[in-house]
This record gives structure tokens, sequence and C-alpha cells, in this order.
């Protein structure tokens, strides 16, 4: 401290015969907002085990009742209630399991803005919400583009239940 500011521990640290670098190598780290958006999936790991036991039973279901008609409108109807119920879990998970898993408080401390967590947070848990909540049972139906109101439906009910959850302190609360 005081006037002598030039000392450099970085070279006592150093063997004697280690040449040390002009310039200091470029960090690789990953762009922060990619590192926010990987820790949103993470805490959507129920969503996924959701959605791939849907996409087993749905497969298991149509080999099973591959011409009967009935059967396709009983399975119409489960992939109306998986819509609307995956977006609610996905919603409710979105900011309640940081508060149980005690993510909230260090993520206030991030150089990243407030305004672009919450960005990164609804981007993921919006896009997450239909792909696998609109996407994924359209393609394994093997239909068009179905009515649209859906894809509006489960918007909703994903941002209703992510403001339940910004308000809840664990994931089964806000669901």
């Amino acid at each position: 401290g005081g006037a002598t500011s030039g000392i450099d521990l970085g070279r006592w640290w150093l063997k004697r015969d280690t040449p040390i670098p002009a310039h200091p190598p470029q960090s690789t780290r990953p762009h922060p907002l990619w590192l926010l958006t990987l820790k949103e999936l993470r805490l959507q790991r129920l969503t996924m085990v959701v959605a791939l036991l849907f996409a087993v039973g749905w497969a298991a279901a149509a080999a099973l009742w591959r011409n009967e008609t009935n059967d396709r409108e009983v399975l119409g109807a489960i992939a109306l209630i998986y819509y609307g119920a995956l977006a609610v879990v996905i919603g409710s998970l979105a900011s309640a399991e940081e508060r149980q898993l005690g993510t909230h408080e260090w993520q206030t401390l991030l150089p990243i803005a407030g305004w672009q967590q919450w960005m990164v947070k609804l981007g993921t848990t919006l896009g997450l919400a239909l792909l696998v909540s609109v996407v994924m049972p359209t393609l394994m139906a093997d239909i068009s583009w179905g009515n649209p109101a859906h894809a509006g439906v489960v918007l909703l009910l994903t941002i209703g239940s992510l403001y339940v959850s910004s308000l809840c302190r664990s994931g089964l609360q806000a669901l």
C-alpha cells in the first residue's frame, strides 16, 4: 500500500525459468446472458421430465390406437390438458424455485441489469412453454399448425403463473 504501488506479485508465483507473457491470455468465458439462460433451463428439470413422459405416453397410445377415431379424440383431450398444465408448471417454477434454492439473493449481485435478467427469464420461460406445450405435441400428432388460440392460451397461462411465482417462496406454493 501507500506510495509503492509497483509491486507485481504475479512474477513471484511463477517459476524463475517461465517466461512472462506480454499480454495475458483472453478469457473464453461464455456470455453472462447465455449462462443465465442455462440457469433458467436447469430450473425447469420437472418440465423436461413431464414433457418426456408425455412424449413416451403419446407414442405408445398412438401406436395402440392407430385407426380408432374416438381414441384420437381422447388423445386430443389429453393433449389439451397437457398444454395448460405444463404451461402453468413452467411459469410456476421459473421464479419461485430460485427463492427455494437460495439463488435469488445472489442473483441481485450479478453485473447484469435487473431488467435484462427478467427479459432472459421471460424469454426462456415463454420459449420453453411454446416449445414443449405447443410445438412438440403438434409435431408428434403429425398435424399442421393448429389453432393459434392454443399458443395464446399457453402464453397467458405461463405469464400468469410466472407472476404468481414471483410472489411465492416455492414452486409448489406457486403451482
